[in-house]
């Protein structure tokens, strides 16, 4: 099981505020739960953090792009359901896919196509004090 971090996404000063009131770093519950949790597990091929809780199947981890900045070390890429290629849940815009597959391109194209996204993936992402992000543009992309 994954927990990611609450993140702060909405549009305007009243969500940042709701975010800044009640966002808790995964580090400071990993740190309440010390008897639960072993960090023994190894680590997946995603963003997370995993832990092994005594005598169980599965892991725990923990996904925090809030707290720590992760992103020069993402592996992920989503698809838009229009076709863009996003490299970042909050990046401005994907590269556009759909209208390259539609037209048929060669296997190069595409390829390069791809690799235009992952190349912008941003060093850190921008969750300063003056980040906004409408929520509803974040499930667009599939966040």
């Amino acid at each position: 099981m994954r927990f990611i971090e609450w993140m702060p996404v909405g549009a305007g000063a009243a969500a940042r505020a709701f975010f800044d009131r009640h966002f808790i770093a995964a580090n400071e519950l990993i740190a309440r739960l010390p008897v639960l949790l072993t960090s023994d597990a190894p680590r997946g091929n995603g963003p997370a953090r995993t832990f092994r809780l005594p005598n169980a199947r599965g892991t725990v981890g923990f996904i925090t792009p809030a707290s720590e900045h992760f992103c020069n070390a993402c592996n992920r890429i989503r698809v838009t359901a229009t076709g863009s290629l996003c490299a970042c849940l909050f990046g401005e815009r994907g590269v556009d896919m759909r209208h390259a597959l539609c037209e048929g391109v060669s296997a190069t194209a595409l390829q390069a196509l791809l690799a235009q996204a992952i190349d912008s993936k941003p060093a850190h992402h921008p969750f300063g004090a003056d980040f906004k992000i409408d929520a509803g543009a974040m499930a667009l992309i599939g966040g």
